[in-house]
């Protein structure tokens, strides 16, 4: 699966990512495709000859060379908005934004959208991926479910999701929100639902 979707992109196909932590474990399918499998502990794979499961960045393949992000631990569980920090980039057109600026703060369940886990860069990240926002999410929480702007924690955003885009062509581009919790924006907060929208109207193919 994560091997189809790179090729869909090197097609010449853009890639929505609205989420995180999404490529973590190798799965496979049984033969009967009646069971996938998740061999957490890097066994071989019932139906395979010498095919191993584990996470995708023992087997050399981290998700951040494709998304441009990886989940760490820190700030999971905990809900935050976004923080504008390149209010320039065109993915803003038609909002009155600046750096510095929060959106997200209120999802379809009233919650901070940049929660629940979260991505960031890291060394492994190409090049070309521009963070447009950044979660306020801490990295000092202490319990789970904790939610802006609970005073008890410093929402420095040291465990904020690093909201990414990168061009690869005129006509393809990947927009990865990196906050499993983001997708409860869509149509509920203005600024998240107008970058998204942004996105799909220049590269949707017709």
């Amino acid at each position: 699966m994560y091997s189809n979707l790179e090729d869909l992109v090197e097609s010449g196909r853009s890639l929505l990512s609205i989420g995180a932590n999404q490529i973590y474990w190798k799965v496979k399918w049984k033969n009967d495709y009646t069971l996938m499998e998740c061999r957490k502990d890097m066994t071989f794979f019932d139906d395979s000859f010498l095919e191993y499961g584990g996470m995708w960045r023992h087997r050399l393949r981290p998700p951040e060379r494709f998304l441009g992000a990886r989940y760490t631990r820190d700030g999971i569980h905990s809900y935050a908005p976004y923080k504008v920090v390149n209010s320039k980039h065109w993915l803003y057109s038609g909002l009155n934004v600046k750096d510095g600026d929060i959106f997200g703060e209120n999802g379809v369940d009233n919650n901070p959208i940049s929660g629940c886990e979260t991505d960031k860069k890291s060394i492994f990240t190409p090049n070309g991926f521009e963070i447009i926002a950044k979660g306020l999410n801490p990295a000092d929480q202490t319990e789970e479910n904790i939610y802006y702007p609970d005073t008890r924690y410093n929402w420095d955003g040291k465990g904020g999701s690093e909201f990414l885009y990168k061009k690869l062509s005129d006509t393809h581009a990947i927009l990865n929100t990196a906050a499993i919790h983001s997708v409860s924006g869509l149509g509920h907060d203005k600024v998240f639902t107008a970058i998204v929208n942004n996105f799909l109207n220049k590269y949707l193919k017709k």
